[in-house]
């Protein structure tokens, strides 16, 4: 499974640390119910709660019992957005098996780290943050002068639309010969179809203009937005605003300025500041500077607030 840059980040900040065993759940049980690791014995009379899971930056990891001394090491890694991998020199005796499988892999479940053992759902809870060399966010790096290919206009060449196909990407005449085929099966009404039908051509009807500048400025077709400024404010209104540099007007297309976002080249890479906030519900702190990608036949990969475009330049 393919990790994000944005999903890795996440998962080094949330899994570096020390973590303990917190409870353990055995699935034999009627009710299921959280047993506090520290009442949970092995058969020698130790209990879970020694058992604790240290993950550094460089993907090392020190796993220790404190009752007895025990101490292994060995590395992890992220295989999902919420799943990570570690390997030790089989600490729990278990020989290799889907069983010891289970056992090396870690999943996200509110807040936790859990993981199984043969009958028992065991969760650890972080008891102490971990060290992480924080780099500058490219926000706060200078941009290279000498990286000026990405500087263009490119048309929206593809896109992802719901309920075309959510999950490929889509030319124009792909996507709309798929809405047709779903009008006509019936799969979608004729209000549904014109309301999707306007939409797709909203997408595509869209240029983005990467500026020398460091702007990125989104353009439409003027299909009489113009015309409706006039009417509400006023021609000398209109023109105040694309003197001041609010609007801007040019071979048929309308660009609202204060959506415009930026770019900067970073240490041979392009990126994009999509002015996305931190998630109000986590401590995690996010840049919102994402690495542009390019796919393999030259397309742009870019998500535009809701929207996710091929870019093709002009």
């Amino acid at each position: 499974m393919s990790v994000s840059d944005e999903d890795l980040d996440w998962g080094l900040h949330f899994i570096v640390g020390t973590w303990q065993i917190d409870y353990l759940v055995n699935f034999f049980s009627n009710d299921l119910a959280h047993i506090p690791a520290k009442k949970f014995k092995s058969d020698d009379g130790r209990d879970f709660s020694s058992i604790t899971f240290e993950f550094f930056e460089d993907h090392k990891l020190i796993m220790k019992e404190s009752s007895s001394g025990k101490q292994e090491e060995g590395t992890w890694e992220q295989t999902g957005s919420y799943e990570f991998h570690y390997t030790l020199n089989n600490f729990f005796d278990v020989p290799e098996s889907e069983t010891l499988n289970q056992a090396e892999t870690l999943s996200v479940t509110d807040g936790m780290l859990t993981f199984t053992l043969g009958f028992l759902a065991i969760a650890m809870k972080k008891i102490a943050e971990g060290k992480i060399t924080e780099l500058p966010d490219i926000g706060e790096m200078e941009s290279d002068p000498t990286m000026t290919d990405i500087i263009g206009d490119y048309e929206i060449a593809k896109t992802l639309y719901y309920p075309v196909d959510s999950d490929n990407y889509k030319t124009k005449d792909e996507a709309f010969a798929i809405l047709d085929a779903q009008k006509a099966s019936g799969d979608i009404d004729a209000e549904t179809y014109e309301f999707y039908k306007s939409n797709l051509m909203m997408s595509f009807n869209k240029r983005v203009e990467f500026t020398k500048e460091g702007k990125v400025n989104l353009w439409q077709i003027d299909d009489g937005i113009l015309d409706e400024f006039r009417e509400s404010a006023g021609e000398e209104a209109i023109n105040e605003a694309i003197k001041a540099g609010d609007i801007g007007v040019k071979d048929g297309y309308i660009c609202m300025y204060e959506e415009s976002k930026e770019w900067k080249a970073v240490d041979g890479v392009y990126y994009f500041n999509t002015m996305e906030g931190d998630d109000e519900c986590s401590d995690y702190k996010k840049s919102p500077w994402k690495k542009i990608k390019f796919t393999d036949d030259g397309f742009m990969e870019l998500s535009w607030m809701m929207a996710d475009w091929y870019l093709k330049k002009l």
